[in-house]
């Protein structure tokens, strides 16, 4: 709690004759009287496209006045005096994850879990960090965890903190962690975020998608979530660490989740109050461009194109022909292309290859005509919020989603990575160009994204705040929280009324025949 002084001073001697004016003395301290809370975001094994979204928020927190303290491997752009920044190494593996991306749901299942475990160990042994969970006395309103993504056994940290826990789930719809939270959905109408369908979903897709939730919530609750467990008690030591509730119990007592997904170009959920669509949180209006590179898309007689795969998903771990297939089409199209890569290649005259662009600046530019993509969220969201439509081929894990619910809403096209060639990337190039429908459709997703009365950031704040003022906020959290999968679906229930049918059933069969036998030995009997 903090209070200006000062404020009190220029009221009280501002009355007449320096009177004490107790109305005023009242109404100053209300507006001069803040709270400034201190808030922990554990974030040591967050990827950099992941932590993205996050550090807007936190660096805003820190704007209000809040003292934030962020543990990760990515400093934040801006400094602030209350904003303190612990930094710990990068260590998530540079995986190939595009090699992913064929295997059968069991095994991509496994693969994900076997990562996660392998890195969040990795992790939590460094040094600094047992350094930091050991001896840290540090006094926290709330903790803010990617606790959705290889990080559940953080969620320790609201124990030792005595602490709310808010949640940052970096992807969209993830059925066994929406049930934790209370809102496990049926996966005929909201498939898993992993799956290779948008909401149009039939016969075969729905059962690919019971087939997809089965698996993951059987190898997750009956291997993942008890191996993560083992990490936290193993990792997670501190002076009455031997208290705390299990971590399926934690993390269903987790205040708020904060998911990345924005219905203009994702899946409308139904959604309890505890968790919020904050997507978005990082784009901001566009800035002006550099003088050169203004001076290149502006004088561009057919506008530009531009070409990013994002941060993960690299040529490197592509088989040779993608490359090959998109320095053939760029050399037939006439457009100037900027592309943002660090593959050291002769590329035709009309490409201006670059490791790094300011994206969501391009993106805004009055003469960017098209997005060339993998269908990460973010650049889905950019894309979506700039009003740019896209031509898409997703390289793993949500992007087949994201860009199949694009292509659905009529943004763009999809282009396969198995059979990729330069034919195929020309004509989705002059089809979405020359489609004057894809860039109508473009321009009235930006207008869904940007009339919200609230945007994700300030939603980010406002319920960050909401949950400490009200101690954790739980009376926002469904009784289904507290519901075993059995409960919640009702199977006990089921179970019983089974064999209460079965049970008058087999009495009703064993009446009836006894009742024969009767009528047959009375008519033996005449």
């Amino acid at each position: 709690m903090r209070t200006d002084n000062s404020v009190i001073s220029v009221i009280y001697n501002s009355g007449s004759g320096n009177m004490f004016c107790p109305a005023l003395l009242f109404l100053g301290i209300l507006c001069s009287v803040a709270n400034a809370y201190n808030i922990l975001a554990f974030f040591p094994l967050a990827l950099g496209s992941h932590i993205k979204p996050f550090q807007p928020l936190l660096y805003e927190l820190a704007r209000r006045g809040h003292n934030v303290t962020e543990l990760s491997s990515f400093p934040p752009p801006e400094g602030l005096d209350n904003y303190k920044y612990i930094p710990v190494p990068h260590l998530f593996s540079n995986t190939n994850t595009v090699q992913w991306r064929n295997k059968s749901y069991p095994t991509l299942i496994k693969m994900y879990h076997s990562l996660c475990l392998q890195e969040a160990e990795k992790v939590l042994r460094h040094p600094d960090i047992q350094t930091f969970i050991q001896t840290d006395q540090s006094h926290f309103d709330a903790i803010i965890i990617e606790g959705s993504f290889c990080s559940e056994s953080f969620i320790a940290l609201g124990h030792k903190y005595g602490a709310p826990v808010i949640n940052f789930q970096p992807l969209g719809y993830w059925p066994t962690n929406y049930f934790l939270f209370g809102n496990l959905l049926s996966p005929a109408s909201v498939p898993d975020h992993r799956l290779h369908t948008g909401t149009q979903m039939d016969f075969l897709a729905r059962l690919d998608s019971l087939w997809f939730t089965l698996a993951d919530f059987f190898l997750t609750f009956t291997s993942y979530y008890p191996k993560q467990e083992l990490l936290m008690d193993k990792y997670f030591k501190y002076k009455g660490s031997n208290t705390r509730h299990s971590m399926k119990e934690m993390l269903r007592n987790i205040s708020m989740t904060f998911v990345e997904h924005d219905i203009a170009i994702g899946v409308p959920q139904p959604l309890p109050p505890n968790i919020v669509f904050t997507g978005g949180m990082h784009i901001k209006s566009a800035k002006p461009l550099p003088p050169d590179l203004d001076k290149y898309i502006s004088e561009a007689p057919d506008g530009v194109i531009f070409f990013s795969f994002g941060t993960n998903v690299k040529f490197a771990n592509m088989p040779p022909y993608v490359l090959k297939a998109f320095l053939d089409a760029f050399g037939k199209i006439k457009q100037k292309i900027l592309w943002k890569t660090d593959v050291d290649v002769e590329v035709p005259p009309n490409v201006l290859v670059r490791k790094w662009f300011p994206q969501t600046d391009i993106l805004g530019h009055k003469n960017c005509r098209l997005f060339i993509t993998h269908g990460g969220i973010h650049s889905a969201m950019e894309a979506g919020y700039h009003g740019v439509p896209v031509v898409m081929m997703p390289g793993f894990w949500d992007q087949f989603q994201n860009v199949l619910l694009m292509q659905e809403k009529g943004l763009g096209k999809v282009i396969g990575m198995d059979s990729v060639n330069a034919d195929i990337i020309v004509e989705a190039v002059e089809e979405v160009l020359g489609d004057e429908t894809y860039a109508a459709n473009a321009k009235r997703v930006s207008s869904i994204m940007r009339s919200s009365p609230m945007s994700s950031l300030e939603k980010g704040v406002y319920w960050t705040e909401y949950v400490i003022l009200h101690n954790g906020a739980h009376f926002l959290k469904p009784a289904s929280t507290r519901l075993s999968l059995v409960q919640f679906l009702c199977l006990d229930i089921l179970l019983v009324v089974v064999f209460v049918l079965v049970a008058i059933l087999f009495l009703l069969v064993k009446s009836v025949n006894k009742l024969c036998c009767r009528t047959r030995r009375k008519d033996k009997t005449e």
